[in-house]
């Protein structure tokens, strides 16, 4: 696993380098219910490039017990993920409140949804809102990639921060092991030192691709291989 200097900037170089812009409030987000709303918002769009996309990927292996959340599509950025739950962590009404006013401009941890907003940073650590916190972020498998640009050069832009290079069956990813203590402000040294979930950056057909995977569905970075499976199927299906 790559020093924890390396790992910090990686909300940072994910949304720089997938993403291609830097995140902020007015990034529009499309959100779609069904991958039935999904495939006749794309073949509708007049959007110049999603227009020109005629085929997509999802995943063919999603973590036993998830069920599609949502799909997002983030024209800017050239972004398509499908959300998937496990149903476990249900927002008390003060966590619904820091979502809805959390500030996306100055937290660049928050491009992919995987890490506290800055809202939070200067909150005191305590045991239940570090337990709140490793529920949501191991309740979610994502699955996202790049609709636009050639995948092996996105990914060398940022490749000395998407973790160690790992073999995941026949594929080649850049694993990282994102741990309860990178998730929570403040906490104390020598504690949150396991592993929450793994992020997973690879390119397979010329598309640069993203994982977030709980650990309890991989206990070694080599498990994740069934995770980052993925289908390609034309719009005209």
């Amino acid at each position: 696993m790559k020093k924890l200097l390396k790992i910090i900037p990686i909300g940072m170089v994910l949304s720089l380098c997938l993403a291609g812009c830097v995140p902020s409030e007015s990034t529009p987000t499309d959100t779609f219910q069904t991958e039935e709303e999904f495939l006749a918002y794309i073949r509708e769009s007049e959007d110049a490039l999603l227009s020109q996309v005629k085929e997509y990927y999802n995943p063919v292996n999603i973590p036993d017990g998830m069920s599609l959340n949502r799909i997002e599509v983030q024209p800017e950025r050239h972004l398509i993920t499908y959300y998937y739950n496990l149903g476990r962590y249900e927002p008390t009404l003060e966590e619904m409140a820091e979502e809805a006013t959390k500030d996306i401009d100055i937290s660049m941890f928050s491009a992919f949804q995987l890490f506290p907003t800055s809202g939070q940073r200067n909150k005191s650590y305590t045991v239940e809102r570090a337990e709140r916190t490793v529920l949501k972020e191991t309740d979610e498998y994502q699955f996202r990639w790049n609709y636009e640009g050639d995948g092996e050069d996105l990914l060398q832009k940022g490749l000395e921060y998407y973790g160690e290079e790992t073999e995941l069956g026949d594929q080649v990813g850049y694993v990282t092991e994102v741990t309860e203590r990178m998730l929570v402000s403040n906490t104390p040294e020598g504690v949150g030192l396991n592993t929450a979930f793994y992020q997973v950056v690879w390119v397979n057909d010329g598309r640069l691709f993203f994982a977030k995977v709980p650990v309890e569905f991989a206990a070694e970075p080599q498990d994740l291989a069934p995770y980052i499976q993925s289908e390609k199927k034309a719009l005209s299906e």
